[in-house]
């Protein structure tokens, strides 16, 4: 893993599950600058060594199987998205209930200066058009104005995680020909390009192992790799003949 928690930030962490992570003690701790946010889902803090990483352990443990899921999720949406949803470096769970869980990401700083929704709604319309049954966007579903943030670039990030993605074969079609019709534009330069075939061979890896991770048992699990490389042949043979 290229970043990890330094030991005093494990301590601290583990401190605050054993005191119990009331809404008002870690009110204190984001005062007092120890966390930087805080939900129902997880406690955000920077990271030691590179304040440019954030770490959202989970208040709730998360297996091996679900780290997975939430980190080719953000790798699909990150690579669609560069611009609004950012990227995952790593995601870690664990069976013991009691070890911390979550996920580290780069950090995504203020700008106030932002339009809200107008850079949001190329991602709205990418729900539309895939057809896919679970959508996120505040006009649509997720109106927690904390799950969004202005980066300095000026455009709006989604910092939640995205969940319940069914990935059925007319979806995936769906996603590439949208891929095919679509660009993207840089905020800062306004450089417009299309999606390369790396960025499509991407997307591919990510929406096979979901949709292995999505039907795997944990007696399964030590086989996914080629679980998932099955399934990426596949894929390839349907919706990139």
């Amino acid at each position: 893993m290229p970043y990890s928690l330094e030991r005093e930030q494990v301590n601290s962490l583990q401190q605050i599950i054993k005191k119990g992570d009331t809404w008002a003690r870690l009110a204190t701790q984001k005062v007092k600058g120890n966390i930087l946010d805080f939900g129902g889902e997880a406690i955000v803090i920077p990271l030691t060594d590179n304040p440019e990483i954030v770490f959202a352990m989970s208040r709730n443990n998360i297996t091996p199987i679900e780290a997975k899921r939430l980190f080719y999720t953000q790798r699909l949406f990150s690579t669609l998205f560069p611009y609004h949803i950012p990227e995952f470096v790593t995601a870690w769970g664990s069976e013991n209930k009691k070890a911390i869980t979550g996920t580290m990401r780069r950090r995504i700083y203020d700008n106030t200066n932002g339009n809200l929704l107008s850079s949001s709604i190329d991602v709205v319309n990418f729900w539309e058009e895939v057809e896919e049954p679970r959508v996120f966007g505040r006009d649509l579903l997720d109106r927690n104005r904390k799950n969004y943030k202005f980066g300095p670039d000026g455009s709006e990030y989604y910092l939640d995680t995205i969940t319940g993605l069914r990935l059925e074969i007319s979806t995936i079609k769906n996603i590439f020909t949208w891929m095919d019709n679509h660009t993207i534009i840089n905020p800062v330069t306004n450089e417009e390009r299309g999606y390369t075939s790396e960025e499509k061979e991407q997307v591919l890896v990510a929406i096979s192992k979901l949709r292995v991770l999505n039907q795997i048992s944990v007696s399964e699990f030590r086989y996914w790799n080629k679980l998932w490389r099955t399934e990426r042949a596949n894929l390839k043979r349907i919706i990139l003949p």
